[in-house]
């Protein structure tokens, strides 16, 4: 399939792979398979593993000794989180969906593609903002002794 294309359309293709991210696009192409792809929405993920690595334990708020006061903090800000991305994740969704479409399209502009990728990665950017903004604001209800657990808890092999 690639070696007809040009440099520069290698490069835009994988460029494109990378937006929709790998997942995204092996879901694209299962979807165009006779036998379909399975469309589904994922659970809410935690904040947290939008802003890191996938080296990265996953936080357990509850193994941090919360007291009840930090515990409503931190569900509170967990119920912002979920707000977010449910409103954030299915326009970003719908818009890759509409992209995929768009270079599918001959006749599409390229005007009106770059216009959506930008869209795309305002969206996710977005997400990424509002993941560290609730992972600091939990991290700030934290005291000394938690956040010092804490740190363990991130740097565990």
């Amino acid at each position: 399939m690639f070696m007809r294309l040009t440099n520069i359309e290698r490069l835009f293709a994988f460029g494109v792979i990378g937006l929709l991210g790998l997942g995204s696009f092996l879901n694209a192409m299962a979807q165009q398979s006779p036998s379909g792809g399975a469309n589904y929405a994922p659970a809410v993920p935690p904040a947290r593993s939008i802003i890191s690595s996938p080296m990265v334990h996953p936080v357990n708020w509850n193994s941090l000794q919360l007291n009840a006061d930090q515990n409503q903090v931190i569900q509170k800000l967990d119920s912002e989180w979920q707000s977010t991305y449910g409103q954030v994740y299915p326009q970003i969704q719908t818009d890759k969906a509409k992209l995929r479409t768009m270079l599918n399209d001959p006749n599409a502009q390229s005007e009106d593609v770059m216009k959506m990728q930008d869209q795309i990665h305002r969206n996710e950017q977005t997400l990424r903002n509002e993941a560290a903004r609730v992972f600091m604001k939990k991290k700030e209800t934290l005291d000394s002794s938690q956040k010092q657990m804490l740190k363990e808890q991130m740097c565990q092999p």
